[in-house]
């Protein structure tokens, strides 16, 4: 995921390259993006520090191939390891100490105990060894993804299934006070940021915003001391301006190898066909026109079957075509005509013959002629 620098000024973000996976940023206002990494065989972003280096996962400086925490310095593209043997993320809180957790539970599955699990470690410039911050007997899978706030400085959110669903939780920066934020009973809260006194979480398929504040009273017995929940998570509701090549209208360059079914008119000289579920129709004399046109209009939202034309020997009720439409729920006959009497270039109307459970097999091919068309009534 990309990440913003603490002024909101440039992304970093990993792109692939000649050499795997590297650190680039990019200015928000536009520009050309620049590579700062070389080499570092990236895993994860994780953030900005304090002093505007960027942190990331990487596995390049372990002999045994394990993730490590490293500091890039976008300036110079100088890479540092950070002293921990093994860290699969982490980041610098207020203070310029780093919260890291050296494994990560790899089940997503709820109250899944047993296999690696997730602790919080802190760990400060000048310290001999990295303070555990939750221990092993306090979750299932653990916590992790740490993130810190300036609104916030003594204190340490993160992600944790202590309750059976992973949720947003906080704690004081010694571990101590641990709180429940958020309180999703179904989904995981699967990624987590705090800007300020608002945190977005994703569950699920979306994000869900939430406002935090300092708690106005100090109950250290209660643990009520520093950021609460103030507003519950809501939903965003997210509308992107994209082509959506993947539900754009296709364009189909062969469509009679997607035709299912066609019908000629008694005197021969117009076809009904059914391509994709919907129906069309056209001359078959050059002199009528050559012209093919779509009869239904509900875009594949409705399918059509057993396509047919009114036998008559009159010429208007032989441009009228029969078919079924599963557009109630149930294949029923509709009965398709051209409206100002069957003019040319009219547009179609569509008029269902039959009820449900009137129609019968939707395999029964009815008599089409005038007289013996089935009727709703």
């Amino acid at each position: 995921l990309p990440k913003l620098n603490d002024d909101g000024t440039v992304i970093a973000f990993l792109a692939q390259s000649i050499d795997g996976y590297e650190v680039f940023t990019l200015p928000v206002a536009g520009g050309v993006a620049k590579r700062v990494s070389y080499g570092s065989t990236a895993v994860r972003l994780e953030g900005w520090t304090r002093e505007g280096k960027i942190l990331v996962v990487t596995s390049f400086f372990s002999p045994t191939g394990l993730a490590q925490l490293a500091e890039v310095d976008p300036a110079t593209s100088e890479m540092t390891v950070l002293p921990f043997a093994r860290a699969n993320g982490g980041t610098q809180d207020q203070d310029g100490c780093y919260v890291f957790y050296p494994l990560r539970q790899t089940s997503a599955t709820k109250r899944y105990e047993g296999g690696e699990q997730s602790r919080l470690w802190r760990w400060c410039a000048g310290w001999d060894e990295a303070t555990l911050l939750t221990p092993e007997s306090w979750s299932k899978r653990g916590a992790w993804s740490p993130v810190t706030s300036p609104e916030f400085p003594d204190q340490i959110f993160f992600i944790s299934d202590h309750s059976g669903v992973a949720n947003v939780w906080v704690m004081n920066k010694d571990g101590s006070g641990k709180r429940q934020l958020t309180n999703s009973c179904d989904m995981d809260v699967m990624e987590m940021t705090i800007d300020g006194k608002d945190g977005i979480a994703r569950m699920g398929g979306g994000l869900h915003k939430f406002r935090l504040d300092a708690a106005e009273l100090v109950l250290p017995e209660n643990g009520l001391e520093g950021a609460i929940l103030v507003e519950a998570p809501r939903e965003i509701s997210i509308t992107l301006t994209s082509e959506f090549r993947a539900a754009a209208e296709e364009k189909i360059f062969a469509p009679l190898e997607e035709l299912r079914e066609l019908a000629l008119s008694q005197d021969g000289f117009y076809a009904a066909l059914v391509i994709r579920g919907q129906i069309f129709f056209t001359p078959l004399l050059e002199q009528l026109g050559t012209r093919i046109e779509q009869v239904t209009k509900h875009d594949g939202a409705v399918r059509y079957r057993h396509v047919q034309f009114v036998k008559s020997d009159n010429m208007i009720d032989n441009m009228k075509i029969i078919a079924m439409s599963d557009a109630s729920g149930e294949y029923e006959y509709v009965l398709l005509e051209r409206q100002k009497g069957g003019k040319k270039g009219a547009p179609w109307t569509e008029t269902q013959l039959t009820k449900p459970d009137r129609a019968g097999s939707f395999d029964a091919a009815p008599d089409p002629s005038p007289s013996r068309m089935p009727r709703s009534s």
